[in-house]
């Protein structure tokens, strides 16, 4: 299947570790990103319904290789196969908006640690992510960059 972007396949942007728990590297398009938090959910969700390869393939209609594919980040998925492993499973597997927001980088600016305080607790903030707070504010159309 074409991919979008000239994007590579998910795997080629590992940088350090085993996919799909690997480090990407810092210009690992956002596709990769959601790839990778896919086949984490993939991999829990067989798991949890103790389903293996050729199982999943024969309840979902996704040739055992797709899957196999998929869960090692060698094939960006189509809406179609994402659909069916979704219905064969009973859950959804591809990252929220909202959840994936958190481990994308932005790609306007680099990654930088800094400190801070949200509801009196010390916490982390990487420059190159959206609070929580900002997202909704975005996520409902109020914000205009």
């Amino acid at each position: 299947m074409p991919r979008s972007n000239k994007d590579k396949v998910p795997c080629h942007y590992v940088r350090q570790g085993t996919w799909p728990h690997a480090v990407l590297d810092d210009d690992a398009p956002v596709s990769a990103h959601r790839c990778q938090e896919l086949a984490q959910n993939l991999a829990r969700a067989m798991a949890r319904a103790g389903h293996t390869l050729r199982p999943l393939a024969a309840i979902s209609g996704v040739a055992h290789s797709t899957i196999a594919r998929l869960l090692q980040g060698q094939v960006l998925p189509d809406i179609g196969t994402l659909a069916r492993l979704e219905d064969a499973l009973g859950i959804p597997l591809w990252p929220t908006f909202r959840d994936s927001a958190r481990s994308a980088p932005n790609p306007v600016r680099g990654r930088e640690t800094t400190t801070g305080i949200r509801d009196g607790i010390p916490i982390e903030v990487e420059s190159g992510y959206l609070p929580d707070a900002l997202l909704d504010f975005a996520w409902r159309g109020k914000f205009d960059a």
